[in-house]
């Protein structure tokens, strides 16, 4: 059961968090009109920091053994602690978008960092112990690819923002 678990919840992140804020950035920015640079950005904000955060500590402070079996580590009391972590960088992604540019690329800058740490700490066992149903496959590419677009996007976004000021002498 928790293999298959594991299984599903690949494709739902693969989709979830890689894919689906870009599609629902881009949509939005041509359904409402905008820059569509900073829709995708405050898609991948809202979705790629603020649900995954919050979804991936949810899990790993609900169902520790199962998310510490299928990394093929030993339960500990860290994870709490981690799934902590994930639920505050979670919420910060998700009020981001309605406080202020400041705080959403803190948010995005922190949490891109976060994964990304992780996400090579998960490589390096990759490539020393082999795969493991927790520690690879959407896993894997949602802890490198989610903050290689966020901070793309925020860049192309921020970019776009200071292109539409006009400068005055």
């Amino acid at each position: 059961m928790d293999g298959d678990f594991f299984r599903v919840a690949e494709i739902g992140i693969s989709v979830g968090y890689i894919i689906l804020p870009f599609v629902l950035g881009y949509a939005h920015a041509l359904i409402k009109g905008g820059g569509k640079w900073d829709m995708i950005f405050l898609y991948y904000l809202f979705v790629g920091v603020g649900v995954q955060g919050i979804v991936t500590g949810i899990a790993q402070i609900a169902i520790p053994e199962t998310i510490s079996e299928n990394l093929e580590w030993a339960n500990s009391p860290f994870l709490l602690e981690l799934g902590m972590a994930n639920i505050s960088f979670g919420a910060v992604g998700i009020v981001g978008p309605w406080i202020n540019r400041g705080w959403s690329t803190a948010a995005a800058v922190a949490y891109s960092l976060f994964l990304t740490i992780t996400g090579l700490g998960h490589l390096v066992e990759l490539l020393q112990y082999g795969p493991s149903p927790g520690n690879s496959g959407g896993f894997l590419y949602s802890d490198l690819l989610v903050p290689v677009f966020t901070l793309a996007f925020m860049m192309l976004s921020r970019k776009q923002v200071y292109s539409s000021i006009e400068v005055r002498a």
